[in-house]
């Protein structure tokens, strides 16, 4: 998998490597685009990689995307998927950004 790629999906979907949630995120990409898992397995897969809980990453996945859902581009961007709260759900966000990493590959 290019990591390349995948830091550049995140760069362009506003998710930032100074947020926290920026390296969870892109260990989640690189799982998801390589293995056909349920997200839980995947949380619990890079829970274990970083030595902390799997909620601990999905916390801190949902924070990252809801701060990324701040920018008005955004919400523009994926009105479809978050018209009810504003953001995205964690799944339907990392799914929607499996499918734009490989379709950059």
């Amino acid at each position: 998998m290019n990591e390349k790629v995948i830091q550049s999906v995140l760069l362009e979907n506003k998710i930032r490597p100074n947020v926290k949630g920026y390296k969870y995120c892109f260990e989640i990409l690189k799982i998801l685009c390589a293995d056909d898992l349920m997200l839980n397995e995947v949380y619990s897969s890079v829970a274990k990689k970083f030595n902390i809980k799997a909620n601990s990453v999905e916390k801190s996945v949902s924070n990252a995307i809801a701060k990324a859902f701040l920018e008005e581009e955004m919400q523009r961007r994926y009105a479809s998927i978050c018209w009810k709260t504003g953001k995205a759900n964690n799944k339907k966000f990392l799914f929607l950004l499996k499918n734009q990493v490989i379709s950059h590959i």
